[in-house]
């Protein structure tokens, strides 16, 4: 009988541990994915800040060119060749195709 305890006892040790060692992997796996997850939400807040500084910069264009008499086409038109420069400019910082 005492050597079957100690059988089952180790048994269930060995059975622990190995759930120990699963259970920290998990837990490691788990901190990274939130870690990237935080990370990439960061990334996303500066893209969009990146796109809407561009768009603020297309309405001022838009304004200093119609203060400064030309007209609505061609202001447009400038405004538009402008803003799609500052676009490919920040697709290129951003790595985006």
């Amino acid at each position: 009988m005492y050597k079957l305890t100690d059988a089952v006892r180790s048994y269930l040790t060995a059975r622990e541990q190995e759930l120990c060692r699963r259970r920290a992997k998990v837990e490691k796996l788990l901190a990274w994915k939130q870690k990237l997850d935080e990370e990439e939400k960061e990334i996303e807040r500066l893209e969009k800040e990146a796109v809407q500084g561009v768009a603020s910069r297309r309405a001022s264009s838009v304004n200093d060119s119609m203060m400064s008499g030309e007209d609505d086409t061609a202001a447009e038109s400038h405004a538009c060749h402008r803003r799609c420069r500052l676009i490919s400019t920040v697709k290129r910082w951003l790595h985006v195709k």
